[in-house]
């Protein structure tokens, strides 16, 4: 099987797995971005020389910044007993390692802002249409394994009323959207770059990609973002739309270079073997991350909610 099948395999599962997770429950999306910031953060940590077992508890140690979404515990208790293992951490290696401590520190920092905060933001982006209802907020609320059983849930789907949209303050348009805008971003860059591409983009970084394929994948992602406000957020300003898909295109393509430069300086060509033909999580996500980053921003001025679900089930 040559590279391209593989690649195109590999692909479509991915896509298929990630768009059934967000569609599904709030609780297959949580699980699905719980397993991509521990293998995000377990690359991190082996891209910067730790240990495989070193890595795997980094991975592990991004999933408290996340647990107020599967816990009980709130946001700030998260960030509290993340704060007492990191000083922990940090004074055995300024005990044991001395000065070479510092970089370890810089390393772990820059990780959790690259990797969880993002990451963090796009599973409370879900959570918009509940935030903008004005009703409590509690961790119980917060945790999505109780969107299951209450608290967000409707009243027992009807024949008319597929289980799958059972839980009307569950936004899944925003969430869907930045995975369609980095996809179209992707997909029109590559081929505009084929087609028409001649200067590089940046030879150094990333040598395949040009100017006009920058410029064609921005454009023609602007299009597909008017084209989703218009279609599924009923939103008429499509210039918003616009705005968010070349922005997304933008900031993907800069999440790529800077994952890209991270490669460079390492001398490696793939951050992992995450994915078959593409790769590891680093590779796969990097724009992805700087998408959660953009689309969380934006949400805070251009809120994108939905009616509250009566008789028909609504999908964002």
């Amino acid at each position: 099987m040559n590279n391209f099948t593989l690649r195109a395999i590999s692909g479509f599962f991915y896509a298929i797995t990630v768009v059934g997770c967000i569609l599904l429950s709030p609780t297959t999306l949580a699980i699905l971005m719980f397993v991509i910031a521990f293998f995000c953060a377990f690359e991190w940590a082996r891209i910067h020389d730790a240990s495989k077992p070193s890595a795997m508890g980094f991975g592990v140690y991004t999933w408290l910044f996340l647990s107020p979404f599967v816990t009980n515990l709130t946001p700030l208790q998260a960030a509290g007993i993340a704060a007492i293992i990191a000083l922990l951490w940090i004074t055995h290696r300024l005990f044991t390692q001395g000065i070479s401590a510092l970089n370890q520190a810089k390393n772990l920092g820059l990780g959790i802002l690259y990797i969880a905060l993002p990451i963090y933001l796009f599973l409370l982006l879900c959570q918009s249409q509940h935030l903008a209802s004005g009703q409590p907020h509690t961790p119980q609320a917060f945790n999505y394994l109780n969107w299951l059983s209450g608290g967000f849930m409707s009243p027992k789907p009807g024949p008319d009323f597929p289980a799958m949209w059972n839980a009307p303050n569950y936004l899944r348009g925003p969430v869907l959207l930045v995975f369609i805008l980095i996809w179209s971003s992707d997909t029109f860059a590559y081929l505009t770059g084929r087609a028409f591409g001649k200067n590089p983009l940046h030879a150094e970084l990333s040598p395949k990609k040009t100017w006009e394929g920058f410029i064609g994948g921005t454009l023609l992602t602007a299009a597909v973002g008017a084209y989703c406000f218009y279609a599924f957020f009923q939103i008429t300003n499509i210039w918003q739309g616009a705005i968010l898909g070349a922005l997304m295109s933008v900031f993907g393509t800069a999440g790529d270079l800077f994952e890209s430069a991270l490669k460079r300086e390492k001398g490696i060509k793939d951050s992992g073997k995450f994915l078959p033909g593409h790769g590891g999580a680093l590779d796969r996500f990097d724009a992805f991350l700087f998408g959660c980053l953009l689309m969380w921003a934006l949400a805070q001025i251009w809120p994108m909610t939905q009616a509250p679900a009566a008789a028909i089930a609504t999908p964002f």
